[in-house]
Order: C-alpha cells, then sequence, then structure tokens
C-alpha cells in the first residue's frame, strides 16, 4: 500500500506549476520552506512511487514528473489538494464556488491569477477560467451577491486542448492554477502522459 501525507502533496502541487518544471533539492526545500533532508526523503519517496524521476546535471540531482499513469493519479490528487486548501483558507471564496455549483453545476472551472498564487489581498478580484459558453454573465452575478468582482475567461474545449502550449493566458493559467472542477479534462491537457 502507497501512504501518502500532507509533505508529499505538497512537492507534488510544486510540480503542478507549468507540469514541466524540474526542481532539485535545495530549490525544493526554498520554495516549501522545508529542511533540505525533509525535500529530499520525499522526493526519493516519490522517485520509488514512480511519481518524479530524477537526472544528473553536473553533480546535481534534478526531479521532474515523470509520465506514468500512476504520476497522473497523484498529480490529481495534488489538485485536489490544492483546491481544498485554498477553500480551507478562504471563505468567501467557498462561499463564491458553492453559489456557483449550486446555480450552474459548471463542469469545468479552474481559479488563475492572485489566488492561485496565493497572493491575493483584501479586495483582490477573483480571476476564473471555464470550457463553458455563457457562465461569465452568471459568474459575474454571483460575484456582486458576494461583493467580490469577478473576471471570468472562456475558451472551448477545442481551443484550449489545441493551444495550451501556445496562447500566452493559457500558459499563464497551466503555470498557476487551482482546478475546481474538471481535474481530469485540465491535467489531460496540459500534460502528455504515457499510455
Amino acid at each position: 500500500m502507497i501512504k501518502v501525507n500532507d509533505m508529499d502533496l505538497r512537492v507534488i502541487a510544486l510540480f503542478t506549476k507549468g507540469f514541466d518544471n524540474d526542481y532539485y533539492i535545495r530549490e525544493v526545500s526554498t520554495i516549501l520552506k522545508i529542511s533540505s533532508k525533509s525535500a529530499l526523503n520525499t522526493l526519493s519517496k516519490l522517485e520509488q512511487y514512480n511519481i518524479v524521476s530524477s537526472k544528473k546535471r553536473g553533480k546535481t540531482k534534478l526531479y521532474f514528473l515523470n509520465g506514468s499513469q500512476i504520476a497522473r493519479d497523484y498529480v490529481i490528487l495534488a489538485e485536489v489538494y490544492k483546491k481544498i486548501k485554498l477553500l480551507k483558507n478562504n471563505i468567501l471564496i467557498e462561499r463564491v464556488i458553492i453559489k456557483v455549483y449550486k446555480e450552474l453545476s459548471p463542469n469545468f472551472l479552474v481559479i488563475f491569477g492572485s489566488y492561485s498564487k496565493e497572493l491575493q489581498k483584501k479586495g483582490s478580484d477573483l480571476d476564473i477560467f471555464t470550457l463553458e459558453k455563457g457562465m461569465d454573465s452568471k459568474i459575474k452575478e454571483i460575484g456582486k451577491v458576494f461583493d467580490i468582482e469577478i473576471n471570468t475567461k472562456f475558451y472551448p474545449y477545442e481551443t484550449f486542448r489545441e493551444k495550451i502550449d501556445d496562447d500566452y493566458l493559457l500558459k499563464e493559467i497551466v503555470k498557476n492554477h487551482i482546478i475546481i472542477k474538471g481535474f481530469e479534462s485540465f491535467v489531460d491537457s496540459a500534460v502528455k502522459w504515457i499510455d
């Protein structure tokens, strides 16, 4: 049985920032504010579980997401972890999302911008990306109920899949995002997994 803890999910979540970054141990330690030993132990465990792989660059060992199906499933788990963390720490955003769920039943919703980077301040607007046409005005109305400005961006699913590597906005969303709904669609579009 594979046991996953909070530290494992934090490290995997780091790899979801663009999905194609390499990190060395000290970098993981610095970004996540953990000891180098904790970073090393966690990365070694994730490598053993076939979630990350490593390569040497000089004397430095770099870790990266591998394309395995097990890595895909753990990435989705880390994406759910990011959502839970955001909603737990931002009651207003949780209330907005609950109302969006109840009134619109979206299939795909991603938060980007300051909230995804954990840089929001009091009065920050909420940026939402969706693949579902016609939701933007309804989502903005929900924002007015909670006195928060919500900016929505819509792309058709085909455009999202085709332009994800080229479009500036999509590249930014892939780099800094919190998936609220549509975990598999997003992750499968952002990463080329091995069958």
